[in-house]
């Protein structure tokens, strides 16, 4: 891999380093929005947008996730060590399917839905959650109400090799936008979300990762810099890119980088 730059070659402003990537404060989503958040399992990610959630939730955000875990409900599965998130309801695909309007549920103590939608099984076969992803997440688009709306996608990397999932997650991320829709897509490794996914994130929150094809993405996607970065985490913290801010040129120059 090559040396990583320092200035842009088209205007001479100088790239982000290793250095400059800070945590990233919590923030609502614009419409259209999509965000990714990666890192390795036991880093922190889940926590983090366990956070994230209960603070749009208390902002009047609408908020779903496909949670395969079953973690990101007040009713989900109990774990040592891994708390549950502040979501209100938990609906599973068959229930979603038999009844969509679940997926405007209000319940008692909330203004607006806080869904979130895992598989039948409890303990689910890779093939299954890339199939209940597949058939009850597009329902959202038809059912979420009007407003503001936030989906998160959870464990993106257990779709890869199902086509009809990894056609939908490609879906949400080139066309949900069009309907003010924002959505964040986390994964244990950048590597395996579909890159035209990938290329739709407006912003990265990162936590640690070393994998080489992960970090190789990330140096695609952001910068050598920001991969440098996110090596060097330790558990719970994680840094963000915005990549909005970015010059295109010194964009160019990091994906040539992360193709040397």
């Amino acid at each position: 891999m090559a040396a990583v730059k320092t200035h842009c070659a088209a205007c001479n402003q100088r790239l982000p380093g290793a250095s400059d990537w800070e945590p990233p404060e919590l923030w609502v989503p614009e419409e259209g929005e999509f965000v990714g958040v990666v890192g390795m399992t036991r880093m922190g990610k889940s926590t983090w947008l366990k956070r994230w959630l209960k603070y749009l939730m208390a902002q009047e955000v609408t908020v779903y996730t496909w949670d395969p875990a079953r973690e990101y409900s007040r009713h989900g599965l109990r774990r040592e060590r891994t708390p549950l998130g502040p979501l209100l309801t938990q609906v599973t695909v068959s229930e979603v399917l038999a009844e969509p309007e679940l997926l405007r549920v209000v319940e008692p103590d909330a203004e607006l839905p806080a869904v979130a939608i895992v598989p039948n099984e409890v303990r689910p076969r890779r093939v299954d959650i890339a199939a209940g992803f597949a058939q009850a997440v597009p329902l959202i688009l038809e059912h979420a109400p009007k407003g503001r709306v936030v989906l998160v996608v959870e464990e993106c990397g257990l779709l890869e090799g199902n086509r009809q999932a990894e056609e939908l997650l490609q879906e949400i991320a080139t066309t949900w936008g069009k309907e003010d829709l924002a959505a964040a897509f986390a994964s244990q490794a950048t590597s395996q979300v579909p890159d035209r996914c990938r290329r739709q994130w407006r912003k990265v929150v990162a936590f640690r990762q070393v994998d080489t094809n992960d970090r190789a993405a990330l140096t695609r996607l952001v910068s050598g810099g920001f991969s440098q970065r996110v090596a060097r985490l330790r558990p719970h913290e994680c840094v963000l890119a915005d990549r909005t801010v970015a010059h295109g040129e010194a964009l160019e120059e990091a994906s040539a980088e992360g193709a040397g």
